[in-house]
């Protein structure tokens, strides 16, 4: 077994092992490209199997800054040499549940949370929905009320109370960039954001719907699903499918996302340390 970084030679032979389950390995495909243009990757490889790939780093920064790391492996040999790799004090690692065992073994008492996600699939709607709600897509100018959401969010992600505080100016700035580069679709109270979806444009085969969130005092309207379905509308017509990941204890999300016709294809798990 030998772990090393990535090289040119090596993304042909790294996008196949990846293709082999590519809904749930999406994330680590989209990030191939130019070497040292990238992410860091380590690659293990079997060197009694013609050079053969059989796992996977990947390791980026975040959208809140911190480090996020991808494992993929089918061998818990692989995966247990490429954990140890994982040397940031702070972020998140995402896996399968079987490989969870190695993380568990790696970090124990560093690990803060592990939350169980469904990966799930949309390749046409399953009906020809109309939004309840008037929505529209967010633009640049929208930066504050976005800025403010996203603190939301991020703090009900994380266990905290779900208060609004002001945005930082760092913070104002990656709103503005984010929303500049960016799908995300929106629906307002007056001149209050109160639900939100993005929509990331991976590959002609794959769109992602992200960051959905809805105000909690505005939750069980129908909002969401409004968001959702524009969402879902507007990744199709990108890509051959949508994805997204939910949490599997969000049962009223799960319901939404299976109304508008998405489906279940695997889970994945994510540690927070």
């Amino acid at each position: 077994m030998k772990i090393q970084e990535l090289t040119p030679e090596l993304v042909p032979s790294v996008k196949r092992y990846l293709s082999m389950d590519p809904i749930p390995n999406v994330y680590v495909l989209q990030n191939l490209g130019p070497v040292n243009q990238k992410p860091t990757f380590y690659i293990a490889i079997n060197e009694e199997k013609s050079q053969d790939v059989v796992g996977v780093l990947l390791i980026r920064k975040g959208l809140r800054g911190h480090p996020v790391g991808w494992l993929v492996s089918e061998s818990i040999e692989a995966a247990t040499e490429l954990a140890k790799l994982i040397q940031f004090p702070e972020g998140s690692i995402w896996t399968t549940n079987e490989l969870g065992k190695v993380l568990d073994k790696q970090f124990d008492d560093r690990i803060k949370s592990r939350i169980q996600f469904n990966v799930m699939r949309l390749d046409r709607l399953r009906k020809e929905f109309e939004t309840k709600h008037k929505w529209r897509r967010l633009t640049p100018v929208d930066f504050y009320q976005w800025a403010r959401m996203n603190i939301m969010m991020n703090r009900e992600e994380s266990g905290e109370e779900n208060t609004v505080r002001e945005p930082t100016n760092e913070e104002l700035e990656s709103a503005k960039s984010f929303l500049d580069r960016s799908i995300v679709f929106g629906i307002f109270d007056g001149d209050e954001l109160i639900s939100m979806a993005s929509v990331e444009v991976l590959s002609q085969l794959d769109s992602a719907i992200r960051r959905v969130f809805t105000r909690p005092k505005y939750r069980g309207q129908g909002f969401a699903k409004s968001v959702t379905l524009v969402s879902a509308k507007e990744a199709l017509e990108h890509s051959e499918r949508a994805l997204l990941f939910v949490r599997k204890d969000n049962y009223a999300a799960i319901k939404v996302y299976d109304d508008i016709g998405f489906s279940t294809v695997t889970e994945r798990i994510q540690y927070a340390l």
